[in-house]
């Protein structure tokens, strides 16, 4: 992982050269996921273990497949951007999580290295 290049890619779509993590940053990087990342889009959790935000606090298996369905388009409340997912085993729930907690299913394309490269400018920069 070059993180010059991370770096230069989240650079490039939030147009700050700090990288800080702010709302209009996050409006930014969310207005580049919708245009780049067609939708419903299949992910797992980056760890084998993390909260689910707005559904009872419970922590699914890592293992889980979701689709990313929506966006919280309110984020100027936010530190993150909330991805609304659904269970791929369960179509019944749409829930919201944050969107650095997941990668993509399809690791080395264009949505994987976008997810990614998110995932890396939260957890630096927040």
């Amino acid at each position: 992982m070059n993180t010059k290049d991370i770096e230069q890619r989240i650079e490039n779509i939030i147009e700050d050269k700090s990288l800080n993590v702010n709302s209009a940053n996050l409006k930014r990087y969310l207005d580049f996921i919708k245009a780049n990342i067609e939708l419903p889009h299949r992910v797992t959790g980056i760890e084998s273990d993390f909260t689910y935000t707005e559904y009872g606090n419970k922590t699914p298996d890592g293992d889980k497949v979701f689709e990313i369905v929506g966006y919280e388009e309110n984020i100027e409340d936010f530190s993150n951007i909330f991805a609304k997912v659904k269970c791929t085993d369960s179509n019944k729930e749409i829930f919201a999580l944050q969107l650095f907690e997941f990668k993509s299913l399809e690791a080395s394309s264009k949505e994987g290295q976008i997810l990614a490269d998110y995932s890396y400018w939260i957890e630096e920069y927040l």
